[in-house]
């Protein structure tokens, strides 16, 4: 790959190929995207989460031949061993495949009958209505309950991706950064269930160019919008851990001033 823009250009073709395959092969009843294209966060770095639904009828025969099917979407270069019993589909399976360019793919297979589709995911087509499910509603305890759990997870993970982008370590700086978006989106979900007219965090795109300054700048980014539910939180009698906030700051400041002199 001799430059982003062809790498950016890969990847819309992969999806494009996508798209055209799983709508003209009828084995397949539903399909739709997880991971952060479902949840509308993508960027020109995010894979592909994608979950298939196949006729019950042909479930077997498809994935039996699953590999003719990864190449009918284009050349692979490598494909994980599968991973049977996977959740998010029952009675399905994972296998991660990466195409020429690279482009990786993670493939969720399962038969439809068995398919729930989360709420918060992006459909490209059902044919026959796979059922949605939707969180169960939170009582006002377990609301509270989860928003500390929340909390204290972001606080004790956040020093750690300040560390890596201190050691250059952009691609586990974002990694643990995920973790981040993760409790924060729990949080979400909490407060929510505690107020309905509750504005939800908002948590921005990463740029597409990522540097151990772009990646510390989007950990501290993160760290303010959880800093900004504090005067809510503290209206629930939810505990906010307000010396660690400080501290990761501090820490944050201290690697800022010692990744920038060399950031270029």
């Amino acid at each position: 790959m001799d430059s982003f823009a062809q790498l950016r250009n890969r990847r819309i073709q992969i999806r494009e190929r996508i798209q055209r395959v799983l709508r003209i092969d009828q084995r397949v009843i539903a399909a739709w995207y997880t991971g952060s294209v479902g949840r509308g966060q993508e960027d020109a770095w995010s894979d592909f989460d994608l979950v298939l639904a196949i006729r019950d009828d042909a479930f077997r025969t498809f994935w039996d031949n699953r590999l003719k099917f990864y190449e009918s979407i284009d050349s692979t270069i490598f494909v994980q061993r599968e991973l049977p019993g996977n959740s998010i589909l029952p009675g399905g399976s994972f296998q991660l495949v990466v195409y020429e360019g690279p482009g990786e793919v993670d493939w969720t297979i399962g038969p439809a009958s068995q398919a729930t589709r989360p709420i918060e995911t992006r459909l490209l087509f059902d044919r026959v209505n796979i059922p949605v499910s939707h969180e169960a509603v939170m009582s006002k305890s377990g609301a509270r309950v989860q928003a500390a759990a929340a909390i204290e997870s972001f606080w004790a993970m956040a020093p750690i991706a300040v560390k890596y982008a201190a050691r250059r370590n952009t691609a586990a700086a974002i990694r643990q950064a995920e973790f981040l978006e993760q409790s924060i989106r729990q949080l979400n979900m909490a407060l929510l269930a505690l107020a309905s007219d509750f504005q939800p965090l908002t948590i921005a795109n990463l740029q597409e160019t990522i540097t151990p300054v772009v990646a510390l700048n989007y950990i501290e980014s993160l760290c303010d919008i959880v800093d900004g539910a504090r005067p809510f939180l503290t209206n629930e009698w939810i505990a906010t851990p307000h010396e660690m906030s400080i501290a990761t700051h501090k820490l944050i400041a201290l690697v800022r001033n010692l990744i920038v002199p060399d950031s270029g």
